[in-house]
């Protein structure tokens, strides 16, 4: 095929370009392009699921119920909130108290729903977002 078809163009900066891990950016690609195979997703597309969550909570399963919100995820949400805290009280360190205590603050709630920390009144680290970033919940 000629060269001269192809688009020149580098692909668009995206986020999950910046992911820290490969699974990190797939999973962000398939959240953002509304592809992650969620039950209310499946719902409105095909209507051939019920809408309550495949883990047992009566919730309705959004990308959002099962990376914040659902019971099933509490102990690896918990371990991993453990080191995020210990990272950001080893960085907060070099910091100035009051920088270093805001920074702990956020990141002991960066996992739940919090008004205080998150512009759009909901936690949406599962997109590459961070509180002090623009970003629609979902």
């Amino acid at each position: 095929m000629p060269r001269f078809l192809y688009d020149t163009y580098p692909p668009p900066d995206y986020p999950y370009l910046h992911a820290t891990s490969a699974f990190s950016a797939i999973l962000q690609l398939y959240l953002r392009s509304a592809q992650l195979d969620t039950a209310d997703i499946r719902y409105r597309r095909l209507g051939d699921t019920a809408l309550c969550c495949r883990l047992g909570c009566v919730a309705i399963e959004t990308a959002h119920h099962l990376f914040v919100q659902c019971p099933a995820f509490a102990e690896i949400q918990g371990s991993h909130l453990q080191g995020l805290v210990l990272a950001t009280s080893d960085l907060s360190v070099v910091e100035p108290p009051l920088v270093g205590e805001a920074l702990c603050a956020i990141a002991r709630r960066l996992f739940c729903d919090d008004a205080d920390i998150w512009p759009q009144l909901c936690s949406v680290y599962y997109l590459g977002a961070l509180p002090f970033t623009q970003c629609c919940c979902v």
